[in-house]
C-alpha cells in the first residue's frame, strides 16, 4: 500500500495540461477517460495508458475503455485484460 505523503488523494486530470505537456504518455484514472480524451491526445501525437483504482469496478471499466482504443493498462487483472484484447484480436 502507498504511503499517505506519496500520493495525492485529491488529484485531478488536468486536460489541457496533458494536451500541452511535452509527455508523449499520458496516463489516466479509468474514470476520467473519455472517447473525446482519447481521440484528442491521439491527434496530438501522444499513447494513453489507462490505470484503474478501484478494483470493484476495474473489469467493468476494462470493458468500457477498451472500445476507445486505448494504448496500454496498468491493471491488477493482466490475464483479464490479455483475454479482452484477445478476444477482439489485439495485442
Amino acid at each position: 500500500m502507498y504511503k499517505k505523503e506519496f500520493v495525492d488523494w485529491n488529484y485531478q486530470f488536468n486536460f489541457n495540461k496533458a494536451m500541452s505537456s511535452s509527455y508523449s504518455i499520458i496516463g489516466i484514472e479509468s474514470s476520467d477517460v473519455t472517447p473525446h480524451k482519447v481521440q484528442k491526445l491521439h491527434e496530438k501525437g501522444k499513447k494513453v495508458h489507462v490505470y484503474f483504482t478501484n478494483n470493484k469496478t476495474q473489469k467493468i471499466e476494462q470493458k468500457r475503455i477498451k472500445e476507445y482504443q486505448v494504448d496500454g493498462y496498468f491493471t491488477d487483472y493482466v490475464q483479464f485484460t490479455q483475454a479482452l484484447l484477445q478476444e477482439h484480436g489485439e495485442r
